[in-house]
């Protein structure tokens, strides 16, 4: 069973989220010693992709925030709160994990709500 809202992805999250996302992926990328190439090999995606996540410039879909997660052996709340020593304040920073989380725990509802359908 497909379900649809799937593709949709996140909608539009911050700047600042998809910044930190990227500085996320790229870390845990590199401490597995892999190539934006081997992540995309291994991600099913294009290294285009990859790369456009890593430097924030691209709105992740839920899938892919969830296979990256599964492929680099972390948790979505790992890439979501990304790496430490950002420069925008702490206050800030846990106010747009908390919307990303809510935009996730919304979506995993929708999830269930389909899958019980």
């Amino acid at each position: 069973m497909r379900i649809p809202f799937l593709a949709m992805g996140f909608q539009r999250l911050p700047t600042a989220v998809l910044r930190r996302m990227g500085a996320a992926i790229y870390q845990f990328r590199t401490e597995c010693n892999w190539t934006q190439e081997e992540l995309a090999a291994k991600a099913g995606c294009t290294p285009g992709y990859i790369s456009e996540l890593e430097r924030g410039v691209k709105t992740p879909s839920t899938e892919a925030v969830f296979g990256l997660a599964e492929t680099l052996n972390v948790t979505v709340s790992d890439l979501l709160r990304g790496t430490d020593g950002m420069s925008e304040s702490e206050e800030k920073r846990e106010e747009l994990l908390k919307q990303a989380l809510q935009q996730l725990e919304r979506i995993t509802a929708l999830i269930h709500q389909a899958l019980r359908a």
